[in-house]
């Protein structure tokens, strides 16, 4: 092989040398060599110096040397100048110059390095301190920190194979081979590819990094269709199955993570993840008992990404099996209330009224601020890859000290714990919302660990946002409240106006009825003028969509910011366990008048009377007696709607059946009215306390 080389070099003759303004050139019969020791050794357009930092010029220029190929790979990266063990050295033609090395600089992507944020852990007196990470990294490396609390960081590990094997072969790349291989992945191809414009060849399927996806017979297969109701037919649709399956994989599972080709990332970042949560004490190493209720541990990873699809950060998630706890055992009461959709129309209500200033924050790794309570003793498996074995050669576990994600009493720890902590902050809870906090001069709204502050001065918040800090809670600053839980805020400058959107879920269900092909036509009413039945001998549903999945949608989409489609999605709602073919239908009429109206919203355009609260409550009789089976009782269910607003902007809509049979007109009209009033008189009590509050009234 060696001698076939060399006769091909003698065949071809020397490596030419591009001409380069550069003054030196290569003296006469100097050889081009890539061993340092050689005094001759320079650096030319296809040599390969060793990656020093090392200036053979003398024009004043510092020049940067190209990276070395990859160590113990033959011939791997490696230029056309390279040199096998034993052949002759290769000469530069007579006069030829160099060309100055390349001026390789590192581009960062994203924002600046950040360190670690500080975090909460108990010392020897049980006190919580503040310790910041990147200091106990540096305790880890000169092994100071205390192998009692950090055992599972400094015990023993069962590394997955290919996450070794993984681990090793990237450390013989450098880093730009690496993020060029990722670019040429086939996830980022299937990204950016479209599949709109026109329809692929047999060549283009084949030549696509989509062909792992598909398979074509060629003879003898019993198709005598032609290529183009082929592709039109079965390949086609295959497309959007590959581009699902790219986007899975930023998902994936243990055997996915542990055995695919970021199999050393996902490890790293299960290092992390034990290493911070062993920084907080949630846990304590202890032996097997028979008489422990030990539940199963899990792990959840994620690849985050940027925009254009790189690589942004490996995320792991260690988590508890929260389904194999034991109620009265592991757990005794789960109940965690958010807060009503109502105290935030409200409150945005309030704000544009009187001017005040809104910022958001979200609380970092929630869940674990909460320690468990006194009478809670919850036992969990070693994490994968991180089991730990006691003096008896029995597999220890985890007794838990904090609240992990995934068990079942997580969510109500943790408002406990925020609720005591905004108290603390001068912040009392309200009457008609536990998850509305008003203090002298801020206000605060809790959803989970997503936090709105509203105050008449931005130095107020932050006063309180640092208060909160100081008492251990890890609350990041977001910008201010123009997104919330799925809800895009439009305001307008010079008015002051605000519209709420929610068109990524609308575009979502759209996609999920199948009318995103551009033939599908809006509609301008969201339901037809007739009742819709129950079609108990209709034609069956032909299943063509997840009809229980969209119709949870539009309940999200409907109570939030499309009261006008409120009625049509109740409607839709009362047969979901047995929806027919005309229910489908039913549901694809909402869907094209959401394609209709996509860009539209509720716009809060309040009125200067701010103290005005009005309810409109209305009752249909018997709506469905005439078009349902006489047989039915629904047939002569009455209907129930109300819309209560605040300073003439809608707070809080509702339209369902009664659940009572009413005998008159006048008998169905006063169910509505105590259903209205049901929900009135709270938000009238709240209104007077918020309003009292900022004097206004």
């Amino acid at each position: 092989m060696r001698a076939q080389r060399r006769e091909t070099r003698e065949q071809i003759g020397p490596t030419p040398v591009l001409p380069s303004p550069v003054e030196d050139s290569v003296p006469n019969g100097a050889a081009i060599s890539d061993d340092d020791s050689v005094v001759s050794s320079v650096c030319s357009q296809h040599s390969e110096p060793e990656g020093e930092f090392r200036d053979d010029y003398d024009d004043g220029i510092v020049h940067i040397p190209r990276p070395p190929p990859a160590p113990n790979i033959r011939n791997e990266g490696a230029g056309p100048n390279i040199i096998p063990e034993g052949d002759p050295p290769v000469h530069a033609p007579e006069g030829a110059a160099i060309p100055p090395a390349p001026n390789i600089s590192t581009r960062t992507r994203g924002r600046a390095r950040q360190y670690s944020p500080a975090k909460w852990m108990r010392g020897a007196d049980g006190k919580l301190e503040r310790v910041n990470l990147s200091e106990l990294k540096q305790q880890k490396a000169m092994g100071k920190l205390n192998r009692a609390i950090f055992a599972l960081t400094f015990g023993t590990r069962q590394i997955p194979p290919y996450a070794q094997t993984m681990s090793k072969k990237k450390k013989r790349l450098k880093y730009k081979q690496y993020v060029r291989s990722l670019q040429s992945s086939g996830d980022r191809t299937l990204q950016l590819m479209s599949i709109e414009d026109s329809l692929p060849s047999i060549s283009d399927l084949i030549n696509s990094p989509l062909s792992k996806y598909i398979t074509l017979a060629a003879n003898d297969c019993g198709y005598d269709g032609t290529a183009e109701e082929l592709i039109v037919s079965y390949v086609h649709p295959l497309f959007l199955k590959a581009h699902s399956a790219a986007s899975k994989l930023d998902n994936p599972g243990w055997r996915e993570a542990t055995r695919g080709k970021y199999a050393d990332d996902y490890w790293k970042a299960m290092e992390l993840e034990i290493f911070t949560l062993e920084s907080i004490g949630a846990w304590q190493v202890v032996d097997r008992e028979d008489d422990m209720n030990i539940i199963s541990s899990t792990w959840a990873f994620k690849c985050k990404r940027y925009p254009d699809g790189l690589i942004k950060k490996f995320k792991a998630r260690f988590c508890a099996r929260g389904d194999q706890q034991l109620e009265g055992i592991d757990f005794f009461e789960t109940y965690a209330p958010v807060v009503q959709w109502t105290t935030i129309r409200l409150m945005f209500i309030l704000e544009i009224l009187l001017g005040l200033k809104s910022m958001q924050g979200d609380v970092t790794c929630a869940f674990l601020h909460a320690d468990l309570e006194e009478n809670e003793t919850v036992y969990v498996d070693m994490p994968m890859g991180f089991a730990q074995y006691g003096k008896n050669g029995k597999k220890q576990c985890l007794k838990l000290k904090k609240t992990l994600y995934g068990l079942r009493q997580s969510p109500r720890a943790f408002w406990k714990y925020i609720t005591v902590k905004l108290e603390q902050c001068g912040l009392e809870q309200s009457k008609f919302d536990p998850c509305l906090f008003i203090g002298p001069e801020v206000i605060c709204v809790v959803y989970v660990d997503d936090l709105i502050f509203w105050s008449k001065d931005v130095p107020l918040i932050n006063g309180v946002a640092m208060q909160l800090r100081e008492l251990g809670v890890d609350l990041e600053q977001e910008d201010d409240a123009a997104g919330f839980l799925g809800v895009t805020l439009d305001r307008d400058g010079p008015s002051g106006l605000l519209e709420m959107k929610q068109t990524g879920l609308i575009k979502r269900v759209i996609e999920a009825l199948g009318l995103d092909d551009g033939y599908a036509k809006g509609k301008h009413t969201p339901a037809e003028s007739k009742p819709l039945v129950k079609d108990a001998d209709g034609e069956g549903a032909h299943g063509g969509f997840s009809y229980s999945s969209v119709v949870g949608m539009l309940l999200y989409l409907s109570g939030h910011t499309r009261p006008d489609i409120a009625y049509a999605v109740n409607c839709c709602a009362r047969y979901m366990f047995c929806p027919k073919h005309s229910h489908e239908l039913a549901l694809k009429r909402i869907g094209r008048y959401l394609k209709q109206t996509s860009e539209r919203g509720m716009i809060m355009n309040p009125s200067t009377d701010i103290c005005k609260i009005d309810a409109y409550p209305d009752a249909d009789f018997a709506g469905m007696y005439g078009h349902e089976k006489p047989v039915d009782p629904s047939c002569v269910k009455s209907c129930t709607g109300f819309v209560i607003t605040f300073a003439d902007v809608p707070i809080l809509w509702k339209s369902q059946l009664q659940t009572e049979t009413a005998l008159s007109t006048m008998e169905a009209e006063i169910i509505a009215l105590s259903a209205c009033c049901r929900d009135l008189f709270p938000i009238i009590d709240m209104v007077e306390s918020l309003t009292r509050q900022v004097c206004v009234c």
